[in-house]
């Protein structure tokens, strides 16, 4: 689920770009900055949902470009065990199947957590009553995270 943090960063903005629209002048830089990257405490940030205040600034001797410290609210998302949602199956193999949970969370259901009854032909799972191929949505719950070189990986079962 998506949650919005606050924090603080900062941000170069070209002298050129001091004017009106400098708001969103600097949401458009920390996007660029930030939007994708992840980490294990915050987790993965999606969007820039607002500016909220300038709290410093300073002009670099180098280049003249001033530096912008504001106090930005970030729309982020942090998989945790026991989350769910659905899934948009990429890809179906015979070890198990690979899907994008909330757009942006990568999942693998493996194998071991389909019903004891599955068949597996032509890019297609059939375990149970369900029927499964790639592009189709489908209901997932996170039973296991790990954080490691910076992203998540995750592992679900069909819900």
């Amino acid at each position: 689920m998506n949650k919005e943090i606050i924090i603080d960063k900062w941000v170069q903005i070209k002298p050129s770009f001091l004017t009106s629209s400098i708001r969103e002048d600097m949401k458009d830089e920390l996007s660029k900055q930030l939007v994708g990257s992840c980490d294990d405490i915050n987790g993965r940030i999606i969007g820039i949902t607002d500016v909220i205040d300038i709290i410093d600034n300073k002009i670099e001797n180098s280049n003249s470009v001033v530096s912008i410290l504001v106090k930005v609210k970030l729309s982020v998302y942090k998989p945790c065990v026991g989350d769910r949602g659905s899934c948009v199956v990429d890809s179906v193999y015979p070890e198990g199947v690979l899907g994008t949970l909330n757009e942006c969370q990568h999942i693998l259901i493996p194998l071991s957590s389909y019903s004891d009854t599955h068949s597996f032909s032509d890019d297609t799972l059939i375990s149970g009553n369900k029927v499964v191929r790639s592009g189709d949505s489908i209901n997932t719950r996170i039973v296991a995270v790990r954080f490691d070189n910076n992203g998540f990986r995750c592992l679900g079962v069909f819900d």
